[in-house]
């Protein structure tokens, strides 16, 4: 399938949004970073650059389905105000607090943490190509970790998978933990180089040679544990030693 052989980020955020600055400094960061042009060239992808930032100059709504944002930002496009979509773009729309991004009737922050997708060109143009990430909180991480970790994860996903019909690089894999490069390594690193929270993300390559295939990480082989014994029962209040 397609890829976004060469990216072309642009960050869209909304009037008035707190972290507009550092999503964007962020992205800026994401795009010419060694943790992308490692994790993604051996998936043919090269020389990421940072297009530039655009701020809707409506007011966020209260909750808006992805489709929409997909149309809004082609009808900026299309209005001149934003850049437009090329073979090589990526929309990164960050929502901001109070926002609920819906996407085929599920909810931002329940069923999903950030999301991909694209709309179709209309005549011989390029589709709009777009990752969203909506504004969570948790208690494990501060608002800037998950945004960082969702939004490499997502951008990691829509340059090497933009058009969801047709996917360039998903695993054949029924029973995988993940379809896509980041699904497949759902975690986040902040090691060497990386002054951010991000998603590893799965290599091809380290899995081949027996490395830990999920990247950024520490250098070493591949390996597990498992049980022995598949199911050990226990009584209420009872311990028990098993093999692995």
């Amino acid at each position: 399938g397609p890829m976004l052989a060469h990216p072309s980020l642009v960050t869209v955020t909304w009037p008035a949004d707190p972290l507009a600055s550092f999503v964007q400094t962020f992205d800026a960061w994401l795009a010419t970073s060694q943790y992308l042009a490692d994790g993604l060239a051996e998936y043919g992808i090269s020389n990421a650059q940072h297009a530039g930032s655009f701020v809707f100059a409506d007011a966020a709504p209260a909750s808006i389905d992805a489709t929409e944002i997909g149309q809004k930002l082609a009808d900026e496009a299309a209005a001149g105000r934003l850049l437009p979509p090329t073979a090589d773009r990526l929309y990164v729309v960050y929502t901001p607090p109070g926002t609920t991004v819906l996407r085929l009737g599920f909810k931002s922050c329940e069923a999903f943490a950030g999301t991909h997708l694209s709309k179709a060109a209309t005549g011989a143009g390029s589709p709009i190509v777009f990752a969203l990430i909506p504004r969570c909180h948790n208690e494990f991480y501060s608002d800037q970790d998950n945004l960082t970790i969702s939004a490499s994860h997502e951008v990691t996903e829509s340059i090497t998978d933009p058009i969801f019909e047709t996917p360039a690089w998903f695993t054949e894999d029924p029973t995988s933990t993940g379809a896509e490069i980041a699904d497949a390594c759902i975690g986040n690193a902040l090691v060497g180089d990386v002054p951010y929270r991000v998603n590893q993300l799965y290599s091809n390559a380290a899995a081949k040679a027996g490395l830990r295939p999920c990247l950024p990480s520490a250098p070493g082989p591949m390996c597990g544990v498992w049980t022995a014994t598949p199911k050990l029962k226990l009584a209420r209040g009872a311990t028990a030693a098993i093999s692995l």
